[in-house]
């Protein structure tokens, strides 16, 4: 459980650190004045991941505004804490649910390995966690998932994959 934990937070780390700024500013050539550049969204990072989400079925959940993002967080059974997607730039960025489905044991996860443009296809990959044959593992019924945030351009469809994962399409 350790080294899935210390892996999940590996992983973060790593992402959270491709997804930030230099600090640095850029300025207009000729006049030496800044400029207020927005850089381009990722193709997507993860904002977080849980064991116990509260989703039973495998799936993906699109969520392309705060209206949507408030209505996931109303459903029953739905236990992932999304307080740091409320301040998510909608026009930038939507938010993509994972769900691995309901698993007998702990020791299931996912994360963000990988996303790449196809023509207009978001092919997202991801790293599938599961607990090794002879490891000793939670007794409980686990559902976990992973959140991500996703460009909110130039894909019609969205497609996820992973290695013990069924691959899940889902289009705009």
């Amino acid at each position: 459980m350790k080294i899935v934990f210390l892996g999940l937070l590996s992983a973060f780390l790593m992402l959270s650190g491709c997804a930030g700024t230099n600090g640095e500013s850029d300025q207009d050539v000729g006049t030496g004045k800044e400029v207020d550049v927005k850089q381009p969204a990722p193709l997507a990072r993860q904002i977080t991941a849980s064991d116990y989400c509260g989703l039973t079925a495998p799936g993906l959940v699109y969520l392309d505004s705060l209206n949507a993002l408030q209505a996931f967080r109303s459903l029953n059974g739905q236990m992932l804490s999304l307080d740091s997607a409320s301040s998510l730039d909608f026009q930038r960025e939507h938010l993509l649910v994972v769900a691995m489905g309901r698993k007998n044991t702990g020791g299931y996860g996912l994360t963000l390995a990988d996303a790449a443009m196809k023509n207009s296809t978001l092919a997202v990959t991801t790293r599938v966690h599961s607990p090794a044959p002879d490891s000793m593992v939670t007794q409980a019924l686990t559902t976990p998932c992973v959140v991500l945030a996703v460009t909110a351009n130039d894909w019609d469809k969205v497609v996820v994959r992973g290695d013990g994962l069924i691959n899940m399409t889902r289009a705009r």
